[in-house]
């Protein structure tokens, strides 16, 4: 996390953030469900933050997909997305298998 410029507690915060409201990112276009919320550092402000990437499965579960500094890249690429994507049906595909659907 080190590499984002955030501290162990703007992950901590972003993390519980998303916790408490799973449902406020904004839904990724394409994404299959994917979300993106933003979040910002200590020491700068929401905008210049970082961007993570998340899935909700069935409100009883979340994937956090990916996290990164919004002044280290820009947007996720379509070959990214397709990558989420097929990890998150994994993921549920796995879970599934343990659990029964």
């Amino acid at each position: 996390m080190a590499k984002l410029g955030a501290t162990a507690s703007d992950i901590e915060s972003m993390e519980l953030a998303i916790v408490r409201q799973p449902g406020a990112g904004d839904v990724i276009p394409g994404g299959a469900g994917l979300r993106k919320v933003r979040f910002p550092y200590a020491r700068q402000g929401k905008r210049g933050g970082g961007r993570t990437i998340y899935y909700l499965v069935q409100g009883e579960m979340l994937l956090l997909i990916t996290a990164y500094a919004k002044a280290d890249r820009g947007d996720v690429t379509a070959d990214e997305m397709r990558l989420f994507r097929a990890l998150v049906k994994e993921l549920i595909d796995d879970q599934e298998d343990e659990t029964g659907p």
